[in-house]
C-alpha cells in the first residue's frame, strides 16, 4: 500500500510496532512512537524534520518539515473517541484537545503553511470537526471539488460508514485526494496531493 500511495510525508496515528517497522524501513526521515492499542503515532518522509510530542492534544505530535525552501508545520492528532464514558468528561477532553491544536496553530510563524491530520473521531457534522475546519481548510473536500469526500472508517474488510479521518491545512492547496484501504485496519489511509502557492 505504501508503494502505491508513495507519500512524501506520512502522518500516522494508532501506530502499532509492526507498521512502524515497515514505515521506518521505507523512509529516510522518521520519528515513530508505536504502541499497543490506540496511542501510537509518528511522522515519516523524504524531507528533514524536527518532531515533538503533542502539546495538549495527548495522542500525537507536531513536526516541522523542511520542504525545499518551505517550512511546513504538521500536527498529527488522534482525538479521543466520543463513546468513552463518562461522556461529560470525554466531551471536556475532546474540547481541550481541539483547543490545544488551535493554540499550536496560532503559535506558529504567520505565513508558514500548516497541516493538521489524523483521526478526529468526528464527522463534518460534529463540533470537533467544525471548530478545526473553522481554523484550517478541509483539504480532502477542497481536493475533490464537485464530489463527496469518501468515508474512512468502518469494517476492516467491509463497508466504510463515516468520514472521521481528516487532513486540514492553511497555506497549501490540495490538487487531488484518495482513500486507500489499510489491511487489517478499520481506518482507511487518506492521501492528499498538495501544492505550495
Amino acid at each position: 500500500m505504501l508503494e502505491t500511495a508513495d507519500p512524501d510525508l506520512l502522518v500516522a496515528v494508532e501506530l502499532h510496532t509492526k507498521a512502524a517497522d515497515v514505515i521506518a524501513a521505507r523512509f529516510p526521515q522518521h520519528h515513530l512512537v508505536p504502541a499497543r492499542g490506540y496511542s501510537g503515532w509518528g511522522f515519516a518522509g523524504r524531507y528533514p524534520m524536527q518532531v515533538e510530542a503533542a502539546r495538549g492534544w495527548d495522542r500525537g505530535g507536531a513536526a516541522t518539515v523542511q520542504v525545499d525552501d518551505t517550512t511546513l508545520h504538521v500536527a498529527g492528532a488522534h482525538i479521543l473517541d466520543p463513546m468513552h464514558r463518562p461522556w461529560r468528561a470525554t466531551s471536556a477532553i475532546r474540547a481541550r484537545q481541539v483547543d490545544a491544536l488551535i493554540e499550536w496553530g496560532d503559535s506558529l510563524p504567520a505565513g508558514d503553511p500548516q497541516l493538521v491530520a489524523g483521526d478526529f473521531n468526528a464527522t463534518p457534522l460534529w463540533n470537533v470537526y467544525r471548530r478545526l475546519a473553522t481554523r484550517w481548510d478541509d483539504l480532502v473536500a477542497s481536493g475533490s471539488p464537485g464530489t463527496r469526500p469518501l468515508r474512512t472508517w468502518g469494517i476492516p474488510r467491509g463497508l466504510r460508514f463515516l468520514r472521521i479521518d481528516h487532513v486540514l491545512g492553511s497555506g497549501v492547496v490540495a490538487t487531488s485526494n484518495r482513500v486507500m484501504r489499510v489491511r487489517g485496519s478499520d481506518h482507511a489511509m487518506v492521501v492528499v496531493d498538495l501544492d505550495f502557492p
